[in-house]
C-alpha cells in the first residue's frame, strides 16, 4: 500500500508512543509462539513451521486474537444478564488491543496478511456488538446508529466487490487474499480517524448510560467531561458518518489501471502457501 504523509505520521507517532508498552508483551508472547510452531513442526515439517512462525503465530496476532476472547466474554455476559457497565468494561478492553497490535507488529517487522484480517474482523466485530447493545439499551438514537451501520456495511460490500474484480484467476486464491490485505486493507489516516470517531461515539453512548452505576471504572472521567459528553458523542458520530462517505469514495476506485497494478504485484510475490 502506498501511504500518504498523514498515514505515515500517524503510524510513526503511535509506534513511538507504544514502544515501551508493547515490547515486554512481545517477548512474553513468544512462549505460545514457540509452543504452537513446535506443534506445526511435528505434524507438517520444518517448512510449514517456519511459515507458521513468520506469518501466523506472531505476538501481534496473539494480541489481536485476544480481542475475540474479550468480545466473546462480553457477549456471554449479555446473555448471563450482567450489568451494562460490566459488559462495557470488557468491550472497552477488547477495543483497546487495537491501539497496540499494529505498533507491536510494525516495530518488530511482523506485519502479516492474517494479522490484517484478524485486526479488521476484531474491530468490526466489537463495533457491531456495541451497535447492537446501543440499539438494545437505547443509548443512542436509532437513526444515527442505522446511518453508522449502513456506512460500515456499504464499505464492507464494496471491498468484497473490489476483491472480486482485482483478483487474478491464474494465482491461487490464498495469495490473492493475502495480497489484497497488504495492498487494499491497510488502514490509512482517514480510515483511522473514522474508526476512532465511531468508537468514541458508540462508547460515549454506553459511558453516558452507565456513568451512574456502581463500580463503573470510568465514572470519574465522565464527571470530568460533564455536560460535554453528549455533544462529543454525537459530534464524533457525525464525523464518522461523513468520513465513511469519503472512505467509501476512495474504496470505489475500480480503475482497470489499479486492478492491473495489483495483479502485477501479485505475480511478483514469492513464497507462502499455495
Amino acid at each position: 500500500m502506498d501511504e500518504d504523509g498523514f498515514t505515515r505520521g500517524e503510524k510513526s507517532a503511535r509506534d513511538k508512543a507504544c514502544y515501551l508498552i508493547v515490547q515486554l508483551p512481545w517477548l512474553l508472547l513468544h512462549l505460545p509462539r514457540l509452543f504452537f510452531s513446535a506443534l506445526v513442526r511435528l505434524v507438517w515439517g520444518e517448512a510449514a513451521a517456519r511459515f507458521a512462525w513468520q506469518k501466523i503465530f506472531t505476538p501481534a496476532n496473539f494480541l489481536t486474537s485476544a480481542r475475540f476472547v474479550l468480545l466473546g466474554k462480553a457477549i456471554a455476559l449479555f446473555f448471563m444478564g450482567a450489568s451494562l457497565a460490566t459488559q462495557t468494561h470488557w468491550l472497552f478492553f477488547a477495543l483497546a488491543t487495537d491501539f497496540f497490535d499494529g505498533p507491536m507488529a510494525r516495530l518488530n517487522g511482523e506485519v502479516t496478511e492474517l494479522g490484517t484480517y484478524l485486526d479488521h474482523s476484531g474491530d468490526w466485530g466489537v463495533t457491531a456488538w456495541v451497535i447492537f447493545l446501543s440499539i438494545w439499551y437505547g443509548t443512542l438514537e436509532l437513526p444515527f446508529l442505522l446511518a453508522a451501520l449502513g456506512a460500515i456495511l456499504l464499505l464492507f460490500a464494496i471491498n468484497i466487490a473490489k476483491f472480486l474484480k482485482f483478483r487474478d484467476p491464474l494465482v491461487p486464491l490464498i495469495r490473492n487474499v493475502g495480497a489484497f490485505a497488504a495492498e487494499e486493507l491497510q488502514t490509512d489516516f482517514w480510515g483511522r480517524v473514522q474508526f476512532v470517531s465511531l468508537a468514541v461515539a458508540l462508547f460515549g453512548g454506553l459511558f453516558i448510560s452507565v456513568s451512574g452505576e456502581a463500580g463503573f471504572l470510568f465514572a470519574g472521567f465522565m464527571r470530568g467531561v460533564g455536560d460535554w459528553a453528549r455533544t462529543i458523542t454525537y459530534g464524533a458520530l457525525a464525523l464518522s458518518v461523513f468520513l465513511g462517505g469519503y472512505n467509501t469514495q476512495e474504496a470505489l476506485d475500480y480503475s482497470e489501471f489499479k486492478a492491473k497494478k495489483f495483479r502485477d504485484k501479485l505475480r511478483e510475490l514469492k513464497g507462502g502457501p499455495s
